[in-house]
């Protein structure tokens, strides 16, 4: 997903914020992720023991990425196959539907399985999810996002802090998350895109301007331009880079002899024995 970096580390409480704006849009997506994973779980199972299709099926490995774009073909209804599999999701969905509204459980679930207005196999994946309980489901993935970020550790990604907010007159505390470049990820990430050939091969030019192309286009991390649909001020993506620059200057990964771009170069801090 695509991230602002906080290159000031906080320290610019304009830069963090905007962070804070972008992760916390991407968290709301993220708790989708659960009933995606569901959703896919559901035509994989049904496609694996469609009699018709179980012999033709793409492969799921080394590359997985025909495999999703089958299931997609199923679910948008693009495959020839996907009206039959469609009705026999709806037949499960009615089947869980009835079983919860006879033992009088999760009857707000039972009347979202009858909702014929949305694909029935989004219906059960949300059906399931929300059955198993947020913890079990969202919970794990929101852990796993936490994992993934290691916040306010030295070699991390993010940084979160706690802060306390009235809604309504009452006050709740929240954790915000900035995506942030510690020290030590600046100094692995240039010199891992410096010495990208591996032991043997010269360390490649790497200008300042490729720098921030990489992270953009490897990593989804945006220093000096918005992220897709966010808007940011322009003085404020200035700053942004300009804080990248004297990190990077601190550190000694940054040399330049002139403003001009072409001239400003990373080199590695350390040689390959």
């Amino acid at each position: 997903m695509p991230l602002l970096v906080d290159c000031s580390h906080g320290m610019d409480t304009k830069l963090r914020n905007a962070s804070e704006a972008a992760m916390s849009e991407c968290r709301a997506r993220y708790e989708r992720l659960p009933v995606l994973m569901m959703l896919a779980r559901l035509l994989d199972d049904r496609i694996s023991h469609h009699p018709r299709l179980h012999r033709e099926l793409p492969p799921r490995q080394p590359d997985p990425t025909v495999w999703f774009n089958l299931l997609g073909d199923i679910y948008h209804e693009r495959h020839p196959r996907a009206e039959s599999i469609r009705e026999r999701l709806d037949e499960d969905s009615l089947r869980l539907a009835d079983d919860l509204e006879q033992a009088g459980e999760a009857l707000e679930v039972a009347r979202a399985l009858r909702n014929d207005h949305n694909n029935p196999a989004l219906r059960l994946a949300e059906a399931l999810v929300e059955l198993h309980g947020h913890q079990q489901q969202g919970g794990q993935f929101a852990r796993a996002l936490d994992s993934s970020l290691m916040p306010n550790r030295p070699n991390g990604l993010a940084f979160k802090r706690r802060v306390t907010r009235s809604e309504a007159g009452i006050r709740r505390a929240a954790d915000l998350r900035s995506i942030v470049l510690s020290h030590a990820l600046l100094d692995f990430l240039v010199h891992r895109h410096l010495r990208k050939d591996g032991e043997g091969k010269a360390a490649r030019p790497l200008t300042l301007r490729s720098f921030l192309d990489i992270l953009r286009a490897h990593y989804g991390l945006y220093v000096d331009r918005e992220p897709p649909g966010m808007s940011v001020p322009q003085d404020l993506l200035r700053a942004n880079k300009q804080w990248l620059e004297r990190r990077l200057r601190d550190l000694g990964l940054l040399v330049g002899v002139s403003d001009a771009e072409s001239m400003k170069q990373l080199r590695a801090r350390f040689d390959v024995a």
